[in-house]
């Protein structure tokens, strides 16, 4: 089995990340079971309905019902955003972000509507979630700052 990394990986403390799945990688092709993520983004008109709908019902699951937060979650921003999604191996969506470009809602490009679902937490999601938007953020906005 040949494994490859693709990108470097910089500041150090991602280094985690990629470890972890290379060992996942390794594990499953030697057939030890493994829980397994799958984390990608997308633009907004790419989302399939299904993937629409469960990412709506995930922020609709932690921001309405959990935390109470009354707001209008569809706010139009939605649209231009970049969607970083965290699947689970059987595919469902466990954590998400939106990435939104500069000038949209602050002058620099701002990560957002940030969830994991309650019963995958614990397990650093949110950190390969946030280290996939922030790598979103330098591959279409360059070096420049984040919120």
């Amino acid at each position: 089995m040949q494994i490859s990394v693709l990108r470097t990986v910089e500041p150090t403390e991602f280094i985690c990340v990629e470890i972890h799945r290379l060992f996942c990688a390794l594990s499953t092709a030697k057939g030890m079971m493994i829980n397994t993520m799958k984390t990608f983004s997308k633009p907004f008109y790419s989302l399939s309905l299904d993937e629409l709908y469960d990412l709506l019902s995930l922020r609709s699951k932690i921001f309405v019902v959990e935390q109470q937060a009354v707001y209008q979650d569809c706010d139009g921003r939605d649209k231009q955003a970049n969607h970083v999604l965290v699947c689970s191996d059987s595919g469902q969506l466990v954590a998400a972000a939106r990435v939104l470009p500069p000038g949209s809602l602050f002058q620099e490009p701002s990560v957002g509507r940030v969830v994991v679902d309650p019963e995958w937490r614990g397990k650093k999601l949110g950190h390969e979630l946030m280290t996939e938007a922030i790598r979103v953020c330098e591959q279409h906005y360059k070096a420049q700052p984040v919120r």
